[in-house]
């Protein structure tokens, strides 16, 4: 199973190396999931890191 999530949100801690700025920030997260006998037994997601650390130090 596949799934585009679009995130927004403001950090209250340190995230992605980055202590909290009162930055909000937005981004695509791609996630994937292996699923056997209706569980979910492996689980990835793709996030663009470096798109969300500009936008906390902006």
């Amino acid at each position: 199973m596949a799934a585009r999530l679009l995130n927004k949100g403001t950090p209250a801690k340190e995230w992605f190396g980055v202590p909290p700025t009162g930055a909000t920030v937005e981004c695509a997260e791609y996630v994937f999931h292996k699923v056997r006998d209706g569980r979910f037994y492996e689980m990835n997601y793709l996030i663009d890191a470096q798109a969300v650390q500009r936008q906390l130090v902006a």
